[in-house]
């Protein structure tokens, strides 16, 4: 599958080339996290494919070059496990026994800290209900009734009996272990958080936690909130925050805005990260496509469709993708007319804006359907760009806008059957994608 390459930066000067120009954000978080002592969890929340996770390198690298002890964990790759604690302690180890490897100091104190904290985690989980009930009972075959109980002769109600009392003694002593083993673990962490940071709150990312199976993002919230809440100690959670609360929501059978209000009480603070602008990324990522559209009535088209992709709410990763297959369009045909190249990336960009409407106006010859349907008038804040494509359009599919005399398109005028090669390029193009 033909892609683009991810978007590498120096971790010495994360933003120095940053598309986006969201260093001031970073800086402005900074300032932030310096002033919060902690315990805190702060979401960095943006729809699916707006560069979360991007950002969230970005801004670590910065944390790093500042001083400040950071740590990234990416929910989605641990998934497949029933034990978020387990998970998140065990790629924490791993990122402090990586670092004090490749320090000439040796295990570092803050390794070591981590390992004794991890020791309290067995008592931790027994605090949650398990299958004791489920194990104890299996070999009773029918459930004494309430005169049963009564009478204290009878050998099944006298079998509930210890059974009930064995499993309430053993979660008694399992709770007070795990009172006591959460205290251990907490001062056992604020010992690392010191041993570890200089002064500064350790930064713990927590990555793609909205792509995960509702019950392993809850119980790491909860996790999070329950285990961690430690002086020293912020989360930054990158997430897509109504994902949440929908997972939240199907998970607990709470109306959407309860669901909300329960995820509150495990974050502290919400930072909606601005809407990119795809006007400033296309001038980025236009030269590393496949190629790089730089014909001068092209590259206009291309801006214009970066405008109304803004106004029309194309994330980053649709716009990359639609970018990638309008040049993966005049990459395999070569020198194209400029008009069969721009009405290429209209297509393309037609069918990200709305999946299928270009097939079926092509199929059609239907121009002014397809202009009706996407509404492209509507979007005053590009109206230029909106009514050159509008224009464009018009003209493609062989309507009289004063350019006729462009003779290279003038069997849009008869048969229709240059729409028809555009629609079989956008076709072609459908089969690659820009997938993570």
């Amino acid at each position: 599958m033909l892609t683009l390459k991810d978007f590498t930066f120096d971790p010495n000067r994360p933003f120095a080339n940053d598309p986006l120009k969201r260093e001031d954000i970073a800086n402005n978080l900074t300032r932030l996290i310096e002033k919060t002592p902690g315990p805190a969890v702060l979401t960095l929340s943006a729809s699916w494919g707006q560069g979360k996770t991007t950002f969230g390198k970005q801004w670590r690298s910065h944390l790093n070059n500042q001083g400040f002890q950071t740590y990234w964990f990416n929910a989605w790759a641990e998934d497949f496990t029933s034990d978020p604690l387990s998970a998140f302690m065990g790629e924490l180890l791993s990122q402090v026994d990586a670092a004090s490897e490749s320090s000439t100091d040796g295990p570092s104190r803050a390794k070591k800290l981590l390992l004794k904290s991890s020791r309290f985690i067995k008592d931790l989980a027994l605090a949650s209900p398990s299958i004791l009930v489920a194990h104890a009972t299996k070999s009773i075959v029918q459930l004494p009734t309430d005169d049963d109980i009564d009478n204290e002769t009878d050998p099944e109600a006298t079998a509930l009996s210890k059974v009930i009392g064995a499993y309430v003694s053993q979660r008694l002593e399992a709770q007070q272990n795990a009172k006591g083993a959460l205290e251990s673990f907490k001062h056992t962490l604020r010992e690392f958080v010191d041993a570890s940071s200089d002064g500064k709150p350790v930064v713990i990312f927590i990555d793609e936690l909205d792509r995960c199976r509702p019950t392993f993002a809850i119980e790491l919230i909860e996790v999070i909130k329950h285990f961690f809440s430690v002086e020293g100690i912020i989360f930054v959670l990158a997430v897509d925050r109504q994902q949440i609360a929908h997972a939240a929501a199907s998970l607990l059978g709470f109306p959407i805005e309860n669901a909300e209000g329960y995820l509150r009480r495990f974050i502290d603070l919400n930072f909606d990260l601005p809407q990119p602008s795809l006007d400033k990324y296309s001038d980025f990522l236009r030269p590393h496509l496949p190629n790089p559209l730089a014909d001068g009535s092209l590259r206009s088209m291309y801006r214009n469709l970066a405008l109304v992709s803004q106004a029309r709410g194309l994330s980053l990763r649709e716009f990359r993708a639609a970018s990638l297959r309008t040049s993966i369009g005049q990459a395999v045909y070569g020198n194209l007319l400029w008009q069969y190249a721009c009405a290429i990336a209209v297509g393309v960009f037609f069918e990200a804006w709305k999946p299928g409407v270009f097939s079926r106006a092509a199929a059609e010859m239907d121009c002014e359907q397809l202009l009706e349907i996407l509404d492209l008038s509507s979007t005053e804040e590009v109206e230029r760009a909106s009514s050159k494509l509008m224009d464009f359009t018009r003209w493609m599919f062989g309507e009289k806008t004063g350019r006729t005399e462009q003779q290279p398109f003038a069997d849009f005028y008869d048969s229709g059957s240059a729409v028809q090669t555009v629609l079989a390029l956008v076709e072609f193009t459908r089969g690659f994608a820009d997938e993570e």
